[in-house]
């Protein structure tokens, strides 16, 4: 897997903040919320609770907003004033406030997400994989979060570049976890996957599954 293009930003936000997030087909989002709670609100209109420690991988790169709460109003991410923190990182102070300490800091990232010879299981995955901080089904995952909560918090000598290889490790690990957890068959799907001639068959079945797919439909 190799993430291309990655833009991160700390965003730092007062009790009240919103903020959206545009469709960028071809790239994937990830948040890491550390401190507060936000609400993420889909295209469609679902939403999403989010508590401090979570993680989310949206590997489509569909339009959706981060808010303080579901009817606080939003503005694009690119409107706020950046601050370079690294090569890759900089800093946002989104909808700020006279208080000494922020009620909500998170690290979000955009990027193309490849993976190569398998670049056809990226089209199988859900829009949104949210990890909770005491989630099962990503054991190793929580020592990486927690060390980017760490991180975000204490605001350490290089800590940009740390934050920026952690969530680089963390999108591997939820796409990992999905493959392992989230997919019937999964070895056996993956391996498939790397034909190039079977991948196109298999994800027209898993697009259609309820077609009466023919053999000479699927050769096709």
């Amino acid at each position: 897997m190799r993430l291309r293009g990655v833009r991160y930003r700390r965003v730092q936000a007062g009790p009240r903040f919103g903020v959206t997030f545009d469709a960028k087909p071809g790239r994937a989002y990830f948040h890491f919320l550390a401190v507060g709670s936000a609400v993420l609100r889909t295209q469609d209109g679902t939403l999403h609770e989010l508590a401090a420690g979570n993680a989310v991988f949206m590997p489509h790169g569909q339009g959706h907003q981060l808010l303080s709460g579901p009817d606080i109003p939003a503005r694009g991410i690119e409107s706020f004033a950046a601050v370079p923190l690294s090569n890759a990182v900089c800093a946002v102070d989104a909808c700020p406030s006279t208080d000494p300490a922020p009620s909500a800091i998170f690290f979000t990232g955009s990027m193309e997400f490849d993976l190569g010879g398998m670049q056809g299981l990226s089209q199988l995955m859900p829009e949104i994989m949210l990890v909770n901080a005491v989630g099962k089904r990503y054991p190793g995952l929580m020592p990486i979060l927690a060390s980017m909560r760490r991180e975000l918090g204490s605001a350490r000598v290089g800590f940009a570049g740390i934050l920026a290889r952690l969530a680089e490790v963390a999108a591997a690990m939820i796409v990992r976890g999905w493959i392992e957890c989230g997919c019937d068959s999964s070895s056996g799907l993956v391996a498939a996957l790397r034909d190039p001639r079977l991948a196109r068959a298999i994800l027209a079945l898993h697009r259609e599954p309820g077609r009466h797919w023919t053999v000479a439909e699927l050769a096709a």
